[in-house]
């Protein structure tokens, strides 16, 4: 797991556990000076699920990606924490490999409709999904995001690749320029942020198999063999009671 600090010189965090505990007090993996930062703040934790914040009981909330999580929430790569006056940054493991110019001559660029879409989850199309049939255009002086940095997500046989022609852009929190996208990897443009759902790019996963549940609903307490007793007591109890009234009255 790495942790870049926003708007500081500080020296990326790397953390090789599944486990970051964050505070302003020492014995933290990751120590943060200033206001508003509790001695023991947050975690994050990686599992089954991916990552996994949890804001410690009395610590004040964390703002990800400027929404407020007072509990706990699922993080991606890419998404900017604010904890206090600190910013930071969660950053992959493996920064994704930049690849070369497209070639339309030699890629394959036949429409697949329900291969690859992005689900825009801030900003202003947030909730809505593009869908990448074959070439969606983003940016520059197009009708989706005027304004943001120029750059294309292109359908090429069976990768999907973000090509920016102007400035580079951030893929999971890394800037690039040219690179192949995966399911779940996180784009931003400016103020806006996008989610791939391609399932057929999923690596090491069965598409057909649902994901986890983000958190595992609770089990109920089951009745024990003495509590059924009991139950099954106070029954007959009452039965005879209401038997003893009803002869009374006769």
């Amino acid at each position: 797991m790495r942790i870049a600090f926003v708007h500081s010189s500080r020296e990326t965090f790397r953390s090789a556990g599944g486990r970051v505990r964050i505070g302003s007090c020492a014995e933290n993996d990751l120590a943060l000076s200033g206001s508003g930062i509790a001695q023991r703040h947050l975690m994050i934790l990686e599992d089954r699920r991916g990552l996994v914040l949890e804001v410690l009981p009395g610590a004040p909330h964390v703002y990800v990606n400027a929404r407020p999580v007072r509990e706990r929430g699922l993080l991606r790569h890419g998404d900017h924490l604010s904890i206090g006056p600190c910013k930071l940054l969660l950053l992959p493991d493996v920064e994704p490999a930049e690849v070369a110019p497209l070639s339309m001559a030699s890629a394959s660029c036949t429409p697949r409709p329900g291969f690859a879409a992005l689900r825009a989850v801030s900003g202003a199309l947030s909730g809505k999904l593009l869908t990448v049939e074959n070439r969606l255009l983003l940016g520059g002086r197009g009708p989706l995001l005027a304004g943001a940095p120029t750059c294309s997500v292109q359908v090429c046989g069976e990768d999907l690749v973000l090509d920016a022609s102007e400035a580079e852009v951030p893929v999971n929190g890394v800037p690039r320029k040219r690179v192949k996208l995966a399911s779940g990897d996180q784009v931003t443009l400016g103020e806006h942020r996008f989610v791939v759902e391609a399932p057929g790019l999923q690596d090491g996963t069965d598409a057909a198999e649902a994901p986890p549940d983000p958190y595992p609903p609770r089990e109920e307490a089951r009745a024990t063999r003495a509590e059924f007793g009991w139950l099954l007591g106070t029954a007959a109890l009452l039965a005879a009671i209401i038997a003893l009234l009803l002869w009374w009255r006769h």
